[in-house]
């Protein structure tokens, strides 16, 4: 492992645990502003996990930014380049493998067109974890070979999602929200619910819904507290906030005021019982 701190790789020297499956190469670096490399073409699969910054990556003549929560892939014999920021360089992990079942695993996984994915932020600090913590060992590669499988698999979950289920995970999360939003529950939660990771499940209900999961679950809250407070006098501010889902009444009085322009108790004075009509209740 080199030993700079902002940089390290693996030497493997040909080790491999399969035949069918070679991890080829693993490394880390904290880029410099506008760090590029390339263009070059390589002969494996190549993976490269954006840990924080952002950078430019080209490939097949089109280019794509990815920033934090993003992976770009790298096919063998693929013209690709790709550049960091220069005022936010990105901080990569990579993993690449090769070997006579590499192209099968990839496609099953991938499909044959991606190059840019979502994935799990605490999938990249796992791979530098492992390659700054490990010694080049048998150990290092069985945990490596984990890695690669639990990251195919995880964006293999997300594509088929995003492809077949968007409607039914966005119609599930709304017909949840609506008829569950009293409880203390949260998106992150929710999202594990629904099988997804909370950016990804942000990433599906926000294209869908033009706001975000937790915009929408706190604007139903604001909702019904409306209707709350004009409707039920005998309640007071704490009873609403715990009613419609919020687990302190500071937390609601903040929400509320952030999306109505008053506090709870000047909402109730203003609007009055003569006015209730004109709550906004999402229905």
């Amino acid at each position: 492992m080199n030993e700079r701190k902002n940089y390290g790789f693996l030497f493997l020297d040909g080790k491999s645990l399969s035949r069918d499956i070679e991890i080829c190469d693993a490394g880390f670096e904290e880029c410099a502003p506008g760090h590029n490399y390339g263009p070059t073409v390589r002969n494996y699969y190549l993976f490269h996990l954006v840990l924080s910054g952002k950078g430019r990556f080209f490939s097949d003549g089109k280019a794509y930014e990815v920033g934090k929560n993003k992976a770009f892939f790298i096919r063998p014999d693929t013209l690709h380049q790709y550049c960091a920021d220069k005022s936010d360089p990105w901080h990569y992990a990579w993993l690449g493998f090769k070997g006579a079942g590499a192209k099968a695993l990839a496609e099953r996984a991938l499909g044959i067109k991606a190059v840019v994915f979502d994935v799990d932020a605490d999938l990249a600090y796992d791979l530098e974890s492992i390659l700054r913590t490990d010694t080049d060992s048998t150990e290092t590669l069985f945990k490596l070979y984990s890695f690669l499988y639990r990251l195919l698999g995880g964006i293999y979950s997300s594509l088929s999602q995003s492809e077949t289920a968007k409607p039914d995970i966005v119609k599930s999360a709304v017909r949840f929200i609506e008829n569950n939003y009293f409880r203390p529950f949260d998106v992150t939660w929710l999202a594990g619910e629904l099988g997804m990771s909370r950016s990804h499940f942000t990433t599906v209900f926000s294209a869908a819904m033009n706001c975000s999961p937790y915009n929408y679950l706190t604007r139903y809250r604001i909702g019904k507290a409306e209707k709350l407070l004009l409707d039920a006098h005998d309640f007071t501010v704490t009873e609403v906030a715990y009613a419609v889902g919020f687990s302190s009444i500071e937390r609601f009085s903040e929400m509320f005021k952030k999306y109505t322009g008053k506090s709870p108790l000047a909402y109730r004075r203003d609007k009055g019982r003569k006015d209730s009509g004109s709550a906004t209740v999402i229905e």
